[in-house]
């Protein structure tokens, strides 16, 4: 280590020490500004509900499937609902659907899960998002040759992030990226076993609030 970098290192840590000394002074001195509206951290109030959806990318695999790992467009749709357990937590269901395909197919996932949101810092927006459930798949698959059109079911899976803005008392939109998995398990075709089938979807959208 230099003389030069020693020098500056010592300085940062002078600064952060007469910071961390004089930043309880500052704080029993000035006394802090109320929020306005448009900073008001999200109060616990009872029921919750959102709508909205966005853009997607779409993949369907499984072991034996030959147009498996290939990424579709599309959209997907979300109505939500619940009750704020308090600053920081939400908890509710959510109803997701994904379309997409391509010149031979075309897919549809829907979830039916429970979901909970977490925000790490009340006077933030930002948010984690999970949830579980039951996945619906339709849509069609080739296997060993064979074009079949599959209607399966099984475990969905569900996380994500964005950030709340908001916009009224009550109203609010919040961006946020999102992954969906459905693992649909095995599927029979007339004359071929589909094993281990998976769906991803990873969604870019926009969701409306309602507190």
């Amino acid at each position: 280590m230099s003389a030069r970098t020693a020098r500056w290192i010592g300085t940062i840590g002078l600064v952060m020490l007469a910071g961390a000394v004089a930043g309880p002074a500052r704080a029993q001195e000035v006394r802090p500004t109320p929020p306005t509206s448009s900073q008001a951290p999200n109060r616990a109030s009872g029921a919750w509900f959102g709508g909205g959806g966005g853009y997607l990318s779409f993949r369907s695999d499984c072991e034996s499937c030959e147009h498996g790992n290939e990424y579709t467009s599309g959209r997907g749709i979300l109505i939500s609902g619940g009750i704020a357990v308090n600053e920081r937590f939400d908890a509710g269901a959510e109803l997701f659907t994904a379309f997409s395909g391509n010149d031979l197919f075309h897919y549809r996932t829907s979830y039916l899960l429970a979901v909970a949101q977490f925000r790490p810092w009340v006077n933030r927006g930002f948010f984690l998002k999970g949830g579980f459930g039951l996945a619906f798949f339709r849509g069609g698959i080739t296997s060993d040759g064979q074009d079949g059109d599959v209607a399966s079911r099984g475990l969905g899976v569900h996380y994500g992030a964005g950030w709340i803005f908001r916009q009224g008392r009550r109203v609010s939109f919040a961006p946020f990226g999102a992954q969906y998995v459905a693992t649909i398990g095995d599927i029979t075709l007339p004359s071929a076993v589909i094993e281990n089938a998976v769906t991803n979807s990873w969604l870019a959208g926009v969701v409306v609030l309602i507190r």
